[in-house]
Parts: structure tokens; C-alpha cells; sequence
């Protein structure tokens, strides 16, 4: 038997039991092709439309799920760990190989009109994939309007389907999906990442009009993660927010038990904290020292899981009183920055390590200047003084802070 043949002979026989247990209309490899293969981690299918014909040469886009689209108005550079595109064949049959493990969502688009947006999963190990049958559909139409008066120039952006519109001079916007449910995303220029909106499921050629959108509305809070998936997309939605696109989930996170417990990212030119760290439900560990961010605890001070912070070297210049939310914390690093005060509240925290060291604190007193001297005896020797002029006269030590 010749390998080719071997690896039909295998693909036929876990076709007909998949067939055979779950009832899920399959097709043969490739609509009878015979030099087509489906290597190890891979997604292959068929389309066809609702007459049975096969979708031939339709556009296929494949997104990790939980991949983000860029905040910048051009699509982004494909990343082949997280996206890939091809076509279908003449027989309306598509293969994706060379995938890492992992959930990955599937959109065939035929024209303007006709689309399916699917979910497959790849396991470690799988050395074929079945090949579904799917049927396109008539896409669905997303139109509304911003209110009048609003924020000038923003787009909407469809989460997931590097989609982005422009709202037109009349405030209004139409953008087509496949059917489904979607969340969409009000962008300001200028402005962070702007508000979440979620859309019930959609049937096929539908139109839904989501009436008036207020951008200026702040954002709810985002829900809690509860598995590693979740996870996994809130904190790569997180990087998209920061500009950080290219930067790989692995290489800035720390993993116990499956979920996100600690992240760092230190010296990445990150001016703000995009509210998706607060998902993070098990995060114990923040590092962004290093940075450019001035006013952390927007997001932070929601992160009441955290027992280490990292803010060092910052251009942070006041602690808020939402500090005192952080009671999990035992190790807090705020040295090299602006501060110039600290708020009552601060003294209900009881870290085991604290640098206070290189801000602006000379002129604190009462509780919150015990409290300093409890945790971080040494704080008032390395203090730059009101007018700025440093080192301190009563300065003993490294300018950078004790090691």
C-alpha cells in the first residue's frame, strides 16, 4: 500500500465513524480530488449554497478565536499564528494545515451577499480533520446612527472580522456579517479603546438597526473570566488595545493551573491600561514598570486579586484613594515616579515589600507618612524635593533606589 493510499484508507475510516457517532454531514477529501492532503493540525470543509452547489472560489478567513483586530485603521498584518486566508476550490472544498492546537473561527464570504461564519477546533495530535459541509446564507446588515453632536469621525468595528466601517457626515453606518452574534465597538480617534456593544444572534438576511449609539457613554464593566480561553482572548484584546498586536500572549504571561496569573510587560512605551485586565479573575502578578503611564488605577484598582505591582519608573503623579481596594497586595513598587502625595486610605494596605523611593513625597505627614515609615523605612532618604532639584540634601544611597 502506498503512503498517499495509507493516508485516504485512515481519512475514510475516521470520516465514516465520525459519521457514524455524531450524525455531522461530511464530504469526501477535497470533493474527490486525488492530490489533495490534510496534514497534521489542520481545518478543511466544503461550502456550498442552499441548492447544493458548491461555493467555488469563495474567500476564506480564518481567525484564532479571541484573535482581535487592530485599532488602526488599516487591517492588519496577518499574523500566521493567529490568522489565515485562502479560497475554496472549484468543488468548494478548502484545507488550512500547519495549525497550533487551539479554537479557530472560519468565515466564507461568496460575493457581497452570501457568507457563513463557522467554529472548529484543532487538538494536539490530530493528524486529520473532518471535513464539514456548511451552507452560506444571505449576510446580515448591521445599520444605526451616532447621536447628533457627537465625537467627530469615528468607525465601528466588528470584533473578531476585521471589520471596520466609517461612520458617514450624517452620522450613520452599515456594516454586513455573516448571521450570528457579534460584538461591535464604537472607536473615537484620539479617545481609548472606545464602548462594547453586544448583539443577539441574527438570523440569515436580517437587517438589524441598532438605533441611536451615545460613543461619549463609558464602557460597562467587562465580565470576569472564568477558564483559560477567556483568558487568553481578554488579555490578547488587552495587547490589541495597547498597540501590542505582535506581541505573543506566551511570552508576557505566567500560567497556574491553566489561567493567567501574571503578566509583564516592562520598557513597551505603554501610556494606558486597557480595561480587558480586569477579566483577568485570577491575575496575582502586574509588571509595567518602565512605561509612560500616568494614571494607572482606572483599571488597576479593579484588580483586587493582585498581591504583586509593579508601577515603577512611571510617570505616575497621584495615588487615588481606590488604592485601599488592593487588600490582596503584599509587594508594591511606585518608586520613580511623580507622586507627590499619598491618600488616607493607602494605610489600609499591609505589604511585605514597598518602594516608595525617587518620588516627591518629602511633603507627607500624619498616618500616611507612618505608614510609609512602617513598610518602607528607608523612603524619605532617596525623595526629590517640590522644586525638583535632585538628589535630596539628606539623599543617602543609589539614585536609582535600594536593590
Amino acid at each position: 500500500m502506498s503512503r498517499l493510499t495509507g493516508k485516504y484508507l485512515l481519512l475514510s475510516i475516521a470520516v465514516g465513524l465520525y459519521v457514524a457517532d455524531c450524525g455531522i454531514n461530511t464530504a469526501p477529501m477535497a470533493g474527490g480530488s486525488s492530490d489533495t492532503e490534510v496534514s497534521a493540525g489542520s481545518i478543511a470543509g466544503k461550502v456550498v449554497d442552499s441548492s447544493g452547489k458548491p461555493a467555488a472560489y469563495a474567500a476564506v478567513i480564518l481567525r484564532r478565536v479571541g484573535f482581535n483586530d487592530s485599532m488602526q485603521p488599516a487591517p492588519m498584518a496577518s499574523d500566521s499564528r493567529f490568522s489565515r486566508n485562502t479560497i475554496t476550490d472549484a468543488q468548494g472544498v478548502y484545507v488550512i494545515d500547519s495549525l497550533d492546537s487551539g479554537a479557530y473561527s472560519v468565515e466564507v464570504n461568496s460575493g457581497d451577499s452570501l457568507a457563513v461564519l463557522l467554529e472548529r477546533r484543532v487538538a494536539a495530535g490530530d493528524s486529520v480533520n473532518q471535513i464539514y459541509v456548511d451552507t452560506i446564507r444571505p449576510m446580515v446588515t448591521i445599520i444605526g446612527v451616532m447621536v447628533p453632536g457627537g465625537p467627530r469621525n469615528p468607525d465601528i468595528q466588528i470584533n473578531g472580522l476585521d471589520r471596520r466601517v466609517v461612520v458617514d457626515s450624517a452620522g450613520r453606518f452599515m456594516v454586513r456579517v455573516p448571521a450570528g452574534a457579534f460584538q461591535i465597538r464604537v472607536n473615537v480617534p484620539g479617545q481609548p479603546r472606545g464602548r462594547t456593544i453586544s448583539l443577539p444572534p441574527m438570523n440569515p438576511g436580517t437587517v438589524q438597526d441598532i438605533g441611536y449609539i451615545d460613543p461619549t457613554m463609558p464602557p460597562p464593566p467587562p465580565p470576569l473570566c472564568n477558564d483559560s480561553a477567556c483568558d487568553v482572548a481578554a488579555l490578547r484584546l488587552f495587547l490589541s488595545d495597547c498597540g501590542l498586536d505582535s506581541v505573543a500572549v506566551e511570552s508576557i504571561a505566567t500560567f497556574s493551573g491553566g489561567r493567567i496569573t501574571g503578566i509583564t510587560l516592562d520598557h513597551r512605551g505603554l501610556r494606558s491600561l486597557s480595561m480587558e485586565l480586569v477579566r483577568l479573575s485570577k491575575l496575582e502578578s502586574l509588571d509595567v514598570h518602565g512605561n509612560f503611564i500616568s494614571e494607572p488605577f482606572r483599571t488597576v484598582d479593579q484588580c483586587t486579586t493582585l498581591k504583586v505591582l509593579r508601577l515603577d519608573s512611571n510617570t505616575i503623579q497621584f495615588m487615588p484613594n481606590q488604592i485601599s481596594a488592593l487588600r490582596s497586595l503584599v509587594e508594591l513598587d511606585i518608586s520613580n515616579n511623580n507622586i507627590s502625595s499619598l491618600p488616607i486610605s493607602i494605610t489600609e494596605l499591609s505589604p511585605t515589600k514597598l518602594n516608595l523611593a525617587n518620588n516627591r513625597l518629602l511633603a507627607i505627614s500624619g498616618p500616611a507618612a507612618q505608614w510609609a515609615d512602617t513598610y518602607d523605612p528607608d523612603w524619605r532618604l532617596i525623595q526629590r524635593p517640590p522644586d525638583g532639584n535632585y538628589p535630596n540634601p539628606n539623599f543617602k544611597g543609589d539614585v536609582n533606589g535600594p536593590k
